[in-house]
């Protein structure tokens, strides 16, 4: 079993309300509310465990809904590392409309983490790296925290010859310039701001003209991803599905693309088995799960 550890600074406890029809400017009442441990850290864990690796959660937790978080993820066996900071881990509300299909979110600023904490849990992370077989780096980093965060957990998987995997945009162009990176995989719209083009293609090949990242990987909403590996381009369908909740689902590409990665070391059957994965899961109201023997099977 192949041991990630995954850098996921931004948890929350995550609400979710389900509509019939979601209209805005007006009353709206959810029939339904579902609450649970969230964050793209942890929804990366949850479907890389699924796949069959042993993710450790490193992530900063405050106040009562750091408490929550940390004692869902004990009863969902997911392991963490996990830095107290004083002020309270964020909500993200998350509404979803029936009747569109539409998912509006609505997320509360994220906790500020104090050098002091920044630090404690970097040291953490760096020096407990050398036990572990790849590194993910999942989302944005919370106010207090200095881009400078990301690029030294890249320079030490650099160092330490592992696998890393980033799934961020925001603030990382000191991470993209170590070098380090065996896969990015963002969004579409995340792409775009990255770089001057504004057509998907063309921005692929100036961040890998600018960069040299071994493979890019472009999600876009339910429509057609694609591969960059340097040499070709690989197109991969997502399956017709029935949308339930779509959260999560890009945290799911990432986390069985990195499992299966280091078990077959071949990028684009992890790839394609990732979209797979990424799309099946919206088809579950848990986030971040999927049937992994029916898709296989499929």
């Amino acid at each position: 079993m192949k041991k990630i550890l995954v850098v996921g600074l931004n948890p929350s406890w995550q609400k979710t309300l389900r509509f019939k029809k979601f209209n805005y400017g007006e009353v709206n009442r959810a029939y339904s509310q579902e609450t649970t441990a969230s964050g793209k850290g942890i929804n990366f864990a949850q479907a890389a465990n699924i796949w069959g690796s042993n993710c450790t959660i490193y992530q900063f937790l405050g106040g009562q809904n750091g408490i929550q978080i940390e004692k869902e993820l004990k009863a969902r066996t997911l392991q963490s590392e996990n830095q107290f900071v004083e002020q309270n881990t964020r909500i993200c509300t998350t509404c979803l409309c029936e009747h569109s299909g539409i998912m509006t979110e609505i997320i509360e600023p994220s906790n500020f983490i104090d050098k002091k904490s920044e630090n404690l849990l970097l040291d953490k992370i760096k020096i407990n790296m050398k036990d572990y077989d790849a590194v993910a780096i999942n989302g944005t980093y919370p106010d207090g925290v200095s881009p400078e965060f990301y690029q030294e957990v890249a320079m030490c998987a650099k160092k330490l010859n592992k696998v890393l995997l980033v799934d961020s945009w925001k603030g990382i162009e000191a991470t993209l310039k170590t070098g380090a990176i065996s896969i990015l995989k963002i969004n579409k719209d995340e792409l775009l701001n990255l770089t001057t083009a504004q057509v998907a293609k063309e921005a692929i090949l100036e961040l890998y003209n600018t960069f040299k990242i071994e493979n890019i990987i472009i999600s876009d909403q339910g429509n057609s991803a694609f591969l960059y590996n340097g040499n070709d381009f690989i197109e991969a369908k997502p399956p017709s599905i029935k949308m339930i909740n779509p959260i999560g689902a890009g945290d799911t590409v990432s986390g069985v693309i990195l499992s299966e990665y280091l078990n077959s070391k071949d990028i684009e059957s992890a790839f394609r088995l990732g979209v797979q994965a990424g799309s099946l899961s919206c088809e579950n109201a848990q986030i971040a799960f999927y049937d992994k023997n029916d898709m296989i099977c499929s």
